[in-house]
């Protein structure tokens, strides 16, 4: 199945995956994000799909840093 682009509906939408770094908490969070990418317009966009799935790998390097800094925390108790 091809996706076509909606903003030019010439192109094919491909997957790609990027990394952006965000901070949180005082930590520097290198997190992979997928999107879409035109091969004609060269716009990028994300579908739902993709969108819920960033959303889910944020939320779950968040947790990440949560869990270490409690287990941090306990040690110092």
């Amino acid at each position: 199945m091809t996706n076509t682009c909606p903003i030019c509906d010439k192109g094919i939408l491909v997957e790609r995956q990027d990394h952006q770094t965000i901070q949180y908490r005082g930590f520097g969070l290198n997190i992979p994000m997928v999107f879409s990418h035109c091969n004609q317009c060269e716009s990028n966009q994300a579908t739902d799909q993709q969108v819920l799935k960033n959303k889910q790998t944020c939320m779950a390097m968040k947790a990440s840093v949560e869990m270490h800094i409690h287990q941090s925390m306990a040690a110092t108790l």
